[in-house]
C-alpha cells in the first residue's frame, strides 16, 4: 500500500493577503501549527519549526502561545507542543507550553526525540501502541537528535514554507482503508485568531479556488471540537471552512460557519459592520455557504481578534 501524498502545494497568496489585511497566518510565532485528533476530536496542538529558524519571541508570539496552550477538548485541557524538526536526519525535539504538555513529557525543556520516538508519542496521545506499520510502507527513522545546529540556517527547498513537513507527517499512517487504531490523522491551521486576552476565538480552514470541500469530514469536525474556558464555564471556538477567489481588486469570499459559536460570531460582526441584508439574513438562517465582500470578511476578523 503506497504511504500517504500531500498535494505539495499551498497558496502563497493567503499569505501576503493576510499582511496586506494587517493579520499574520496562520498566527504569530506558529508558522506551522496543527491539530492533532482521533475520531473527529480534537486531543493536541503542535507548531512545528524547522530546525536553523529563528524561535518566536515578542509580545503578539505570547499572546498566540497563551491561546493554544488554553484549549480545552470535553472539559481536558490539551497539550501545546512546539516541535523542532530537522530535515537532515528527521529527528525532533519537543517544548510543552501548558502543564499537560509537560506531564506528558514527563519533563521539563526540551526533549529530544528520534523519528520512531516522535511517532510512538503521536500514539500514545491517542492512548495506544505504534502499531507495525511496515507491511503498509510506513517506515520511521531512527536518527538521534545532532548537536550542532545548522551553520547559517537550513537551506531547504520548497514550495511553501514546511512542505517537508507536513508531507513527512502525513506519510505517518496508511493510505486509503485501514483500521481507526492505525490511524493518527492531524489538520492544519491555516488562520488562528486570538483575542487581546489570549484566549481564541477563531480557526479558519481555507479552501482554494476548484479545491474539493467535504463539510463533513473528521478534519472539519475536528476543526469544530476547541473550546476555551471561561470563569463561567467553556466557550466553543468559532470554526469556519473559507472558500475564496483571488479575483482583483477585491477577493470573494464564502464562509461556512462550521459551529454555533461561529454562527453566531458572523451574524455578530454583519450586523455591526455591514448594512447587506442578504449576507445577514444567510447567516442568521444558517446557511451552508454564505457569500461576502472581502471587505465584510475584514469585518468579521476585526470582530472576533477584539471580543
Amino acid at each position: 500500500m503506497a504511504r500517504r501524498l500531500d498535494t505539495g502545494w499551498r497558496d502563497g497568496l493567503l499569505a501576503v493577503r493576510h499582511h496586506y489585511w494587517g493579520y499574520e497566518a496562520p498566527a504569530a510565532g506558529t508558522p506551522f501549527p496543527m491539530i492533532e485528533y482521533d475520531r473527529g476530536e480534537a486531543i493536541a496542538v503542535i507548531s512545528y519549526q524547522r530546525r536553523g529558524d529563528e524561535l518566536p519571541r515578542g509580545r503578539e508570539s505570547g499572546t498566540t502561545h497563551k491561546a493554544f496552550s488554553n484549549l480545552y477538548n470535553f472539559g481536558v485541557q490539551l497539550p501545546f507542543f512546539t516541535v523542532q524538526y530537522d530535515v537532515r536526519n528527521w529527528s525532533y525535539r519537543l517544548f510543552g507550553h501548558n502543564l499537560p504538555a509537560r506531564e506528558f513529557l514527563d519533563r521539563m525543556g526540551w526533549v529530544p526525540m528520534t523519528e520512531q520516538q516522535f511517532a510512538d508519542s503521536l500514539y500514545r496521545l491517542r492512548g495506544r501502541h505504534t502499531p507495525d506499520l511496515t507491511s503498509a510502507g510506513v517506515v520511521f527513522e531512527r536518527n538521534d537528535w545532532l548537536p550542532e545546529d545548522p551553520a547559517e540556517g537550513l537551506k531547504v527547498s520548497e514550495d511553501w514554507p514546511h512542505q517537508l513537513m507536513s508531507t513527512r507527517r502525513r506519510n505517518f499512517e496508511p493510505v486509503g482503508q485501514t483500521r481507526m487504531s492505525w490511524r493518527n490523522p492531524c489538520l492544519d491551521i491555516d488562520l488562528a485568531v486570538p483575542d487581546p486576552d489570549g484566549r481564541l476565538s477563531l480557526l479558519v480552514d481555507y479552501k482554494a479556488p476548484g479545491a474539493r470541500v467535504n463539510l463533513k469530514s473528521t478534519n472539519v469536525e475536528a476543526l469544530g471540537s476547541l473550546f476555551v474556558a471561561l470563569p463561567q464555564g467553556g466557550l466553543n471556538v468559532a470554526a469556519m471552512v473559507v472558500r475564496y477567489q483571488p479575483t482583483k481588486p477585491y477577493w470573494g469570499i464564502q464562509v461556512h460557519c462550521v459551529n454555533q459559536s461561529a454562527r453566531q460570531l458572523l451574524s455578530y460582526a454583519l450586523g455591526a459592520t455591514s448594512a447587506d441584508p442578504a449576507a445577514m439574513s444567510q447567516a442568521i438562517a444558517g446557511n451552508e455557504w454564505v457569500d461576502l465582500t472581502e471587505r465584510q470578511w475584514l469585518d468579521v476578523l476585526g470582530v472576533a481578534s477584539k471580543l
